[in-house]
């Protein structure tokens, strides 16, 4: 531009791209108009208002609140920020600290469960094993073996004993009964008493069938305190054999089950 900048009056004035642009008094300025000033020196103003974007009303009016309303709308926008949920940048930081802690923290031992207590030995359920000792007031009882399917051995030690019913057989009970009372006149073994309880727990009727068992216990001769006998005992019972011994070691003792096999 050829115009002497340090004398120029304000004003709109053609530069170097053939737009005018304002020059304030003392330096120019990014006010530029689209139509190119024909005059320099003329006031193109209303021209350069009209193509300059208008200001927002914020921007081109004070606004003045007071403290108050101020102090107000601040509480207003807490009430909000607290019933929405507060700061989402709050609550994700806070989910973090809880995960990040969940994390660290060692896994709770879990208490193992509780078993529940086996049933005693000695009942149905729960039947002692073949060899074990019965205990009594007066007698001790120990059952050495239960042959099932013992029909050929019975019907073979005497020639009286008959053949079992249709869908029973015979086992043959061998055991072991001792005195251990102090009765100075003794007992006999007969005190002590055998019997089969099917799985159904139905027992079974001795007297049904009666049969002389092969090497038969002595349950007649009376025995003193720590004198034994042994001997086998046969039944009766129902085909297949799945039941349990019950045995008593004296009249006023306790039923003991005893496993068959």
């Amino acid at each position: 531009m050829s115009t002497t900048e340090s004398k120029a009056a304000p004003g709109w004035y053609p530069d170097e791209t053939g737009q005018a642009r304002w020059w304030d008094g003392t330096q120019w300025t990014e006010k530029t108009a689209n139509a190119p000033a024909t005059v320099a020196g003329e006031n193109l103003v209303g021209e350069a208002e009209k193509s300059q974007p208008k200001k927002s009303w914020y921007k081109r009016k004070a606004v003045v609140i007071p403290a108050g309303a101020l102090v107000g709308i601040l509480a207003i926008s807490g009430i909000a920020n607290a019933a929405g949920g507060g700061d989402d940048t709050t609550d994700t930081a806070s989910t973090s600290q809880v995960a990040e802690a969940a994390a660290e923290e060692p896994a709770a031992e879990q208490a193992p469960a509780e078993e529940e207590p086996a049933a005693e030995i000695g009942t149905r359920e729960n039947p002692a094993a073949i060899g074990s000792t019965i205990e009594g007031d007066d007698w001790t009882v120990v059952i050495n073996s239960v042959t099932l399917g013992a029909t050929d051995q019975v019907l073979a030690a005497n020639q009286f004993n008959e053949a079992p019913d249709a869908g029973t057989e015979y086992i043959i009970i061998n055991y072991t009964a001792t005195y251990t009372g102090d009765d100075p006149e003794g007992q006999m073994p007969a005190f002590v008493t055998l019997e089969y309880v099917t799985a159904g727990g139905v027992t079974v009727d001795g007297l049904d069938k009666l049969v002389v068992a092969p090497d038969a216990i002595d349950s007649m001769s009376t025995l003193y305190t720590g004198a034994s006998a042994t001997g086998n005992s046969a039944i009766q019972v129902p085909t297949p054999a799945d039941g349990v011994i019950a045995v008593n070691a004296g009249m006023l003792a306790d039923t003991i089950f005893v496993a068959i096999k």
